[in-house]
């Protein structure tokens, strides 16, 4: 197309350092955000872009990165972006660092990320840094060809910036590239002398109390492309999946790919749930993942993993322990020695349990009114799921040592344990041999066992929540809870009657309250089950008043709410049309197709499935059945579901909350 009536606007970066300090009236939760912005190469610098890549790598994409002591002490994560701000290619982009803590540490924080930044231009990447960003950076291009999204978007890039050849060289680029190419790319483009600052301060603060801490941070020194892809009549061949079954009881699927790279998914995990403190969960682990092992530090494992590039993360809920993991094939045993550390001897000690709690208040403490604290804790009680914000904040002031050691204690010797890894088997047999020696090392679990607990209560009435926000929009969840069966059709129906009325772009919720009423910008419909436990949630985010201009629309809520039940009625009386059914078939089909496109996708998946009846064929044959619905078959599952009590949840403004407190009565019964 011609291009010569194209305007594009004038950018000129700052020269001189800048800052901006904006009090928001809309935030309540103590917490200040951070941006700092920095000018970084034009587009089409092909070259320039992969060290600026590095470079963010270096900053904050390894365990242990320049920037990884700063958001352990803070219990935060630094966000690094190169963001595009013209299509035009000569036009320079933009590097974004973003950072969000309770509004106390703000300027402490800006204070050591100046420090930090400083130092990435004064102080070259060590031989050991530099592997380990190579590894990174290489990993993830791999990763990005995997999928048909990632390839597109990587050429489409390519070739708007005008840096194609970049695209055919990359690795290439990568392995050259010397430890001073990121050191200059550091003095280049982190140029604190050129600056944006913008500080993001929530409620109550005050003017004075910006210029007093901002003391503290002014003393601070501070072009030919061809791909072939291969049509699967499945979504996963199960030729490729061995099961076994191992003398202390765990459960190892092994799952065959080319790829180099290994997925690794562990869990350990008790058949029922007992009620603990709200916060027991969260502290165990917080300490798993930022506690290091009895052995080894945290900046030591992170420092090993980077080196190895041994992508891990451990986390812990109410009744089990999971692992995720990925790393190349030839790290495999430097990973399960890894792996063991964190799982069978995690530094569970005093000193750690108050850091952890000290990093869980300030996280929590951060976090803003929404409507599903309080949905939770109706619509999940007596499951783990139910606990509020403010019952984890209270827990933190009383959680002991001991209880976090009597849950880790609990799981591992009650659980039951599963292994999923995805691996170039075939290619690399030794692989398999290592991984069962590895298994061997830990404890006996009880025999795996696939059931459901038992949440499900019918709601006896409808009830309506309601808290106080500062927004401009009110915030509004209607929820349903049902008795969900492992029946593959009956799920499969869920899925679909999802897609229809709010699950997608082209549900009826969007195109009748958003696109038709004007309500929202944002409306959609969302499923979710634990146990024998499922809920289906309608959501939207209607304005309610607009302070610049001063209208005020209140019966929005009304209006919402409305909107939601009528769509619901004509799904409970009226059958869809072959045509939307056809449309929401094709969709469902193309999420369970886009999540297994990946070897991390499939592997995922794969861990999921196990846990059901149908165990690893669960994704064929649904994929199959999907086409055997009917219209029938949705308008009776609509009858299931929304002929119960549904619980609603709505934050808004005070005045939003008053003018609709007459309407918001009269739904509950």
């Amino acid at each position: 197309a011609p291009s010569s009536n194209r305007k594009f606007e004038k950018m000129v970066p700052t020269d001189k350092p800048i800052r901006q300090d904006i009090i928001s009236e809309k935030s309540k939760s103590g917490a200040a955000t951070i941006f700092m912005g920095f000018p970084g190469p034009a587009n089409n610098q092909g070259k320039e872009k992969v060290y600026l890549d590095a470079l963010g790598v270096l900053a904050s994409g390894l365990y242990d990165s320049r920037f990884s002591d700063i958001e352990r002490n803070y219990g935060i994560g630094i966000i690094y972006n190169n963001e595009k701000l013209s299509s035009r290619p000569s036009d320079k982009s933009m590097i974004l660092l973003q950072a969000r803590i309770p509004e106390e540490n703000s300027e402490r924080l800006i204070s050591e990320l100046y420090n930090a930044i400083n130092r990435l231009s004064q102080v070259p990447p060590s031989e050991n840094e530099l592997q380990a960003v190579k590894n990174a950076l290489k990993k993830s291009y791999d990763s990005t060809l995997e999928t048909s999204a990632g390839v597109n978007a990587l050429i489409g890039r390519s070739f708007c910036d005008e840096r194609i050849e970049n695209l055919k060289n990359y690795k290439e680029i990568v392995d050259k590239m010397s430890a001073e190419d990121i050191q200059n790319a550091a003095k280049k483009y982190f140029d604190l002398n050129k600056t944006a600052l913008t500080v993001v301060h929530p409620q109550g603060t005050t003017v004075e109390t910006i210029y007093n801490n901002y003391k503290l941070l002014s003393q601070t020194n501070v072009k030919n492309v061809s791909f072939t892809g291969a049509i699967h009549k499945t979504p996963i061949n199960i030729d490729e999946i061995k099961t076994y079954r191992t003398y202390n009881n765990y459960e190892v699927i092994l799952n065959n790919s080319n790829s180099d790279t290994i997925q690794y998914k562990m869990g350990i995990s008790e058949t029922s749930w007992t009620p603990k403190k709200a916060a027991t969960s969260k502290v165990l682990s917080d300490m798993l993942k930022n506690a290091g092992t009895k052995a080894h530090s945290v900046q030591q494992l992170s420092k090993e993993s980077d080196l190895y590039a041994i992508d891990s993360g451990i986390s812990a809920n109410d009744y089990a322990i999971n692992l995720s993991a990925d790393f190349p094939a030839e790290s495999i045993d430097k990973a399960l020695e890894i792996f063991n550390e964190k799982v069978l001897n995690p530094n569970l000690n005093e000193k750690e349990l108050q850091d952890s709690v000290r990093r869980l208040k300030d996280a929590y403490r951060s976090i803003e009114v929404n409507p599903y604290d309080k949905l939770d804790k109706k619509i999940y009680e007596n499951t783990p799921y139910a606990y509020t914000t403010n019952e984890i904040l209270e827990s933190l002031d009383t959680i002991t040592l001991q209880d976090v050691k009597d849950l880790y204690n609990e799981i591992l010797t009650k659980g039951q344990g599963k292994f999923v890894i995805t691996g170039p088997f075939n290619k690399n047999p030794e692989l398999k041999e290592k991984i069962f020696n590895n298994i061997n090392q830990y404890p006996k679990m009880l025999p795996w066992v696939n059931k459901l607990e038992k949440f499900y209560t019918p709601v006896e009435r409808t009830e309506v929540f309601t808290d106080i926000n500062l927004k401009n929009q009110a915030d509004i969840l209607q929820c349903y809870r049902y008795k969900q069966e492992s029946n593959m059709k009956d799920n499969i129906c869920v899925s679909l009657l999802n897609m229809i009325i709010g699950g997608s772009s082209s549900s009826r919720l969007f195109n009748d309250l958003r696109e038709t009423r004007h309500l929202a910008y944002h409306v959609s419909s969302s499923t979710d089950k634990i146990g024998d436990l499922g809920t289906f949630t309608l959501k939207i985010g209607t304005t309610t008043e607009n302070k610049e201009t001063g209208e005020k629309t209140f019966d929005n809520v009304k209006k919402s709410i409305d909107g939601f039940n009528e769509n619901i009625e004509k799904l409970k009386t009226e059958k869809v049309s072959e045509e939307e059914l056809e449309a929401a078939k094709k969709r469902l089909k193309s999420t369970l197709l886009n999540s297994l496109e990946t070897n991390d996708g499939k592997n995922s998946v794969i861990s999921l499935l196990f846990n059901t009846p149908y165990g690893i064929d669960y994704a064929n044959e649904s994929y199959n059945i999907i086409d055997s619905i009917t219209p029938e078959d949705i308008l009776n599952t609509a009858n299931y579901i929304f002929n119960s009590k549904p619980v609603y949840s709505i934050t808004g403004t005070k005045e939003t909350i008053e003018a609709n407190k007459e309407f918001l009565e009269g739904l509950a019964n």
